[in-house]
C-alpha cells in the first residue's frame, strides 16, 4: 500500500514537458505534420509544445520550458529541426532528461556539451544525398562519433518514415 501511495504522490508532483521541432519546410513538414506521425505522444506528457524549424521558434520554446515549471524535459526535432533540438540542449540552462535527433539537419555549431546521458541521433546518411555529403553528413557522422554508442544508424528507413520509427522505436 506505501508503494502504491508513493507511485501515485509521485505521478501528481510530476509535471512533464515535451518539445517538438518540425523539419523543413514548415508548411509541408513541420510541427503540423509531426503531430501525424507522433501518435499518442500527448498521452506521454503533461504538455507538448510543437515547434516548427525556424531559430526563432527556439527561442520561444526556451521561453515556454523555463516558465512553465516542469521536472522533466524531453525535446526531439526531426531534419531540419534537429538544429534547434541540439541548440535547445546546448544554448539554455535547462536540464534535459531526452534529446532525440530525429535523421537531423547537422550544422557546424553542433555539440554533446549538454546532452543527458540517454540521448538519441537516429539517422540515415543516404537520405541526404551528394548535395550534403561535405557539410550535413561530415557533421552528423563527427556528432555520432561523439555520441559514441547512443548513435543508431538504419539505413533501411526513408527521411519522411523517421518520426514514426523514432517513437515506435525510443518512445
Amino acid at each position: 500500500m506505501k508503494g502504491l501511495i508513493r507511485k501515485i504522490l509521485r505521478e501528481q508532483t510530476e509535471n512533464t514537458v515535451l518539445v517538438v521541432f518540425g523539419g523543413y519546410p514548415a508548411g509541408k513538414y513541420g510541427k503540423e505534420w509531426m503531430k501525424t506521425k507522433l501518435p499518442g505522444v500527448v498521452d506521454m506528457y503533461d504538455t507538448v509544445i510543437w515547434k516548427d524549424y525556424h531559430n526563432k521558434y527556439l527561442t520561444e520554446a526556451i521561453k515556454e520550458v523555463k516558465d512553465g515549471d516542469f521536472t522533466s524535459v524531453d525535446v526531439i526535432g526531426f531534419s531540419q529541426g534537429g538544429i534547434n533540438a541540439y541548440r535547445f540542449a546546448n544554448r539554455s540552462s535547462i536540464k534535459l532528461n531526452f534529446l532525440g535527433l530525429i535523421d537531423p539537419s547537422i550544422d557546424s555549431d553542433w555539440s554533446t556539451a549538454n546532452f543527458p546521458p540517454n540521448s538519441k541521433l537516429f539517422y540515415n546518411n543516404d537520405n541526404w544525398g551528394k548535395k550534403y555529403d561535405k557539410t550535413y553528413t561530415k557533421w552528423r557522422n563527427e556528432l555520432a562519433e561523439a555520441m559514441g554508442g547512443n548513435a543508431v544508424e538504419d539505413k533501411t528507413i526513408k527521411h519522411l518514415d523517421f518520426p514514426t520509427k523514432f517513437f515506435e522505436k525510443y518512445m
